[in-house]
């Protein structure tokens, strides 16, 4: 649990006696992700320009991996946990690590305002929706580029690639509508209208469905991925669902 005011995080243990271990010295930590093995939590911090690696099974940090600039809003790993995108609160630039050689792969100019990373299924890709300008960006780890920037929407609340990595759905809440990216040719195909403002997406472990809540309908909307289109709604949801999870799925912590 991120305590952000307070500086620090709490790690707890989800078997009675519930052992709690208390990490302190962090600056506005922001966002956390865990490594694929378990053993190590990365936090972003916010006040600093540090990302602060934690043991989670003594809750010591074991190291401080110094950033270009201060304001570390953002990370996600790759599935192997062998690199790294670190995103900048105020900044188009984006870093890229090689966390098993410890050092920088690259440092990338995006889109305006970068929001999140998000890894591809087999985690050679990042899709970066750039807010600031409503742009898409396609990252490669392998060769360490951009490799394209798409026409996206406005307030793009998430990215989620699917089958098989052919394709990548991106909701626009403003807009009312998925903006799917062809990730083969990396370009735009037809967009998926919605019928309210969407919020986080996940998707389904088999890859055949994602699913959409919508804040504004208190529904859930059921996309068929490989046919690009709007199946239904799940009623009765909630009054205003936020983002939508899944067992078995890819859930990013952000």
């Amino acid at each position: 649990m991120v305590d952000h005011d307070g500086g620090g995080l709490s790690l707890v243990s989800l078997e009675p006696p519930y052992h709690l271990r208390r990490v302190e010295g962090l600056d506005a930590p922001h966002n956390i992700v865990f490594s694929p093995d378990g053993k190590r939590l990365y936090v972003s911090n916010l006040g600093s320009d540090r990302v602060t690696v934690v043991d989670l099974a003594s809750g010591r940090v074991l190291e401080e991996l110094v950033m270009p600039f201060e304001g570390v809003t953002d990370l996600m790993l790759t599935l192997d946990g062998g690199a790294a995108m670190i995103l900048f609160s105020g900044r188009d630039e984006v870093l890229m690590l090689d966390l098993e050689a410890d050092r920088t792969r690259a440092l990338l100019t995006l889109g305006e305002m970068p929001f999140h990373a998000y890894p591809t299924m087999r985690g050679g890709r990042m899709i970066v929706p750039n807010n600031g300008d409503a742009t898409i960006s396609i990252v490669s780890f392998e060769t360490a580029e951009e490799t394209a920037r798409l026409a996206g929407a406005r307030s793009m609340t998430g990215a989620v690639a699917a089958w098989f990595d052919s394709l990548a759905f991106v909701p626009s809440e403003d807009e009312q509508r998925i903006v799917v990216l062809d990730l083969d040719a990396e370009r735009l195909h037809e967009s998926i209208p919605l019928p309210g403002r969407p919020g986080e997406p996940v998707l389904e472990p088999l890859g055949r469905k994602l699913y959409v809540p919508l804040t504004d309908r208190g529904v859930l909307a059921v996309v068929d991925a490989a046919e690009r289109r709007l199946l239904g709604v799940v009623e009765g949801i909630g009054e205003a669902p936020l983002l939508a999870r899944l067992a078995g799925t890819l859930n990013y912590c952000h």
